[in-house]
């Protein structure tokens, strides 16, 4: 999810997003959450932390509003 996937414009708080489009970027984030949170169980909380902090930088709450 971090080196295959493209996030393209999800960090451009210009962009408008329709509400379908919103709820999708929201799966996406909670797919990487859910990495996160398998990473901690397995106790890589390194990776986990990189996984958090990209998921926030190409995915910042302020480009999308549902």
């Amino acid at each position: 999810m971090m080196n295959k996937f493209s996030y393209r414009g999800l960090d451009d708080s210009t962009v408008y997003y329709s509400n379908d489009y919103a709820i999708q970027v929201l799966n996406h984030r909670s797919n990487l959450n859910s990495l996160a949170e398998a990473l901690i169980d397995k106790g890589e909380t390194e990776k986990a932390s990189k996984v958090l902090l990209f998921s926030l930088h190409k995915m910042p709450g302020f480009s999308y509003t549902l």
